[in-house]
């Protein structure tokens, strides 16, 4: 899967991203339970405006990633609603970022992210990946987001050797 070769790849170049090789995963929940944490400075008391939940604050977040756009933008096409609290969403998220940066931590999200980073930001890096994988099989590729594909361009280097299976009744 991505998750698992981001993971592979994430691990042995870690310092070129700023972590640890060691770095912790966080699974859905516990990012939802870091963002909460996090969320718990924005509530404003004395505000009865309804403050998007951790759930919706990882959705968001997720979302702004996985599509590659902006969380504002993310916010005005699915949470239109909680449109007048997009610049603390845009401060909360960037706070969840740092806390999870300073703590070794990563979600899923930011594997592919950080991938994609490292892949981009280390020619070197990319060079090498490019030399050790010669073919790239995506299985389910109606199932990819714009990250994914983005990754895939990545590994796929200069011959563009990727065989794609998707299953176009999806």
């Amino acid at each position: 899967t991505f998750h698992s070769f981001a993971v592979q790849i994430l691990r042995y170049y870690a310092k070129l991203i700023g972590y640890e090789g060691t770095f912790s995963i966080l699974d859905q929940s516990d990012s939802e339970d870091a963002i909460n944490m996090i969320r718990s400075d924005y509530i404003d008391k004395s505000n009865p405006r309804r403050f998007p939940t951790k759930q919706t604050l990882q959705k968001i977040y997720s979302m702004s990633i996985n599509t590659r756009n902006g969380i504002e933008e993310v916010i005005g096409d699915n949470y239109p609603y909680f449109i007048d609290e997009s610049e603390k969403i845009q401060s909360l998220l960037l706070d969840y970022h740092t806390y999870k940066k300073n703590h070794n931590i990563m979600d899923y999200d930011d594997l592919l992210l950080n991938l994609l980073k490292l892949l981009k930001d280390n020619k070197n890096v990319l060079h090498t990946v490019n030399e050790r994988y010669k073919y790239i099989m995506v299985d389910e590729y109606q199932d990819t987001n714009k990250l994914q594909h983005e990754i895939v361009l990545l590994l796929a280097g200069p011959k563009s050797n990727v065989m794609a299976v998707g299953d176009d009744a999806q």
